[in-house]
């Protein structure tokens, strides 16, 4: 009896040294070739972007935004696409760049956004290779103040519907009125040109309008009502 609770006993040792050891071991090796996976595939993504496109620059020129760009010696690619966003997280397609026929070298290229949102906007460019694989560069960004901003009629009579023409993106945007004393007298949504502004909370006199979405202001300036 003595005997057989030894052999149970050794047993019992044996599969927990070995249980600790084949642990210990596992911690080390996943983590190890994980970290080199993924340090390898960054650096592969970030080398791919640099090596394809440099000195990408956006900048203002009254109401359009001029974009630049250069390519290296030797390195050959399909096209671009030209992406615009207002947030920096959702981009959409502006216009397609061709690519010259020398790489040899290199090349610079230059095209313009003729109808820029207003305010702050984000620019990337998608670069795509002959395969049709395709890789981004870095964001760049550009203001365009808010130009040639009506309100008609001004003075209102109240009988009409307000008209606004502005450059704006097609997300939400608000104009907000106060009187001279800057007390808030209404805010009303735009979701088209014409608007119809409830006249019982207008008396006649002069007005602050103010535009803005949920991330800048756009513009502003006064309103007569009669």
């Amino acid at each position: 009896m003595k005997r057989l609770l030894l052999v149970k006993a050794t047993t019992f040792t044996l599969f927990f040294n070995l249980n600790l050891t084949f642990s210990t071991h596992a911690q080390h090796v996943p983590e190890t070739a994980a970290a080199s996976l993924v340090g390898a595939q960054t650096l592969t993504l970030l080398s791919d972007v640099v090596a394809s496109v440099t000195n990408f620059q956006a900048r203002t020129d009254g109401k359009e935004v001029r974009l630049t760009w250069a390519t290296p010696p030797r390195v050959r690619l399909s096209h671009f696409v030209l992406e615009r966003s207002q947030d920096g997280l959702q981009y959409d397609p502006v216009m397609e760049v061709r690519c010259q026929d020398k790489p040899q070298a290199g090349a610079t290229y230059q095209t313009t956004d003729r109808h820029p949102w207003a305010g702050r906007s984000y620019y990337r460019l998608r670069i795509v290779q002959p395969s049709a694989s395709s890789s981004f560069s870095r964001p760049v960004t550009a203001y365009v103040a808010l130009q040639d901003l009506t309100l008609s009629p001004n003075p209102w009579s109240g009988c009409q519907p307000l008209t606004i023409r502005a450059s704006l993106p097609e997300t939400p945007f608000w104009i907000s009125f106060h009187d001279l004393h800057g007390r808030h007298v209404c805010t009303i949504a735009l979701q088209d040109a014409q608007v119809i502004v409830p006249r019982e909370h207008f008396t006649p006199g002069l007005y602050h309008y103010r535009i803005y979405s949920s991330l800048e202001v756009l513009g502003q300036g006064k309103w007569k009502v009669e």
